[in-house]
């Protein structure tokens, strides 16, 4: 039985691949090739490119606390190895949870305030386009200094499975294994972060495994 976030997303049973070649949910027959051996940054940089996967991502980080990172790395871990054993799951916690509280999240603030106050009204006429140009070149360099410290703790979180010893398999789990894998890994990691898993949460957990695992799929028909 599947848990109730996923069941409309397996209904379908051209969603549930037995072959190692990725098949699409729409028609069944849409062919391509996702490496399951990609590292974590490429795993995530593929699937942010769907607004799908931006949007789910920024309400579960805005609205319910959740890190972004950690939920993406349920996902990448799910299509490339399985499932999350607790220890890890706290070894993600306990590198992620300070490098987001000190790092990510005030650059992050930093960002959305400059963008949200602009203060342009209080410059002379005669200096405001070199003062609005200096801020939005400071906004940009906050933002790539923002993408590096992410980048950094992506790969912090894949140097755990390393650590741990964990491989991708020869050859891919199909794709019903990644999802109950990925479901396993996101609940686990709610328990973990004391975040209750209500509806709300459950319809934005099922949007973010059909944006990382279904719709990459359909990309490359």
């Amino acid at each position: 039985m599947f848990p109730p976030y996923v069941r409309g997303i397996v209904s379908d049973p051209h969603c549930l691949r037995t072959d190692p070649t990725v098949t699409s949910c729409a028609t069944g027959c849409g062919r391509t090739d996702i490496s399951i051996h990609e590292t974590f940054w490429d795993f995530s940089n593929r699937v942010y490119r769907l607004p799908l996967t931006r949007d789910t991502l920024l309400s579960l980080q805005d609205s319910h606390g959740l890190d972004a990172n950690l939920l993406l790395f349920c996902c990448w871990y799910a299509h490339t190895r399985g499932r999350l054993d607790p220890a890890t799951i706290q070894q993600a916690l306990a590198i992620s949870q300070p490098w987001a509280e000190q790092v990510v999240r005030p650059l992050r603030a930093a960002r959305r305030w400059m963008k949200l106050n602009p203060s342009v009204q209080i410059y002379p006429a005669s200096t405001e386009a070199t003062m609005t140009a200096r801020q939005q070149q400071l906004r940009e360099q906050i933002k790539a200094l923002e993408l590096q410290a992410e980048h950094l703790q992506e790969d912090m979180l894949e140097s755990l499975s390393q650590r741990a010893g964990a491989v991708s398999p020869d050859v891919p789990a199909t794709l019903e294994t990644q999802v109950m894998d990925a479901v396993h890994n996101h609940q686990r990691l709610l328990e973990a972060s004391a975040v209750p898993l209500n509806d709300e949460v459950n319809e934005l957990l099922a949007s973010l495994v059909t944006a990382t695992l279904f719709m990459p799929a359909m990309e490359g028909m």
